[in-house]
């Protein structure tokens, strides 16, 4: 039981952040990419190269599923929120996470 709400707490503190983030309109989906794309960032801000298929093996990893549609769509949501940022050409596969606004 103790377990259960130490669990409940971290959801608590988890939701409070994403709302003093901006962060609390991103769907269930659009939150699991971005944390499988910081883990393929190694954690930092620097540029990395992504496909879908290195994405999938990671978040396979975590246990994350996520269909090819919508990981591209999450992508976009992301960079609309300003959380990733694109460089390159339309079809580059470049990205980079964004920490500081």
């Amino acid at each position: 039981m103790a377990e259960l709400k130490v669990f409940l707490s971290l959801l608590s503190v988890l939701h409070s952040a994403a709302r003093e983030l901006g962060l609390d309109g991103l769907t269930k989906s659009d939150e699991q990419v971005l944390f499988v794309l910081w883990e393929l960032s190694d954690n930092n801000d620097e540029e990395f190269q992504l496909t879908y298929d290195a994405f999938q093996l990671k978040a396979e990893q975590f246990g994350i599923s996520i269909s090819r549609a919508q990981f591209f769509r999450s992508l976009k949501i992301l960079e609309s929120n300003g959380l990733i940022s694109k460089s390159g050409s339309e079809r580059s596969k470049t990205y980079k996470i964004i920490l500081a606004s």
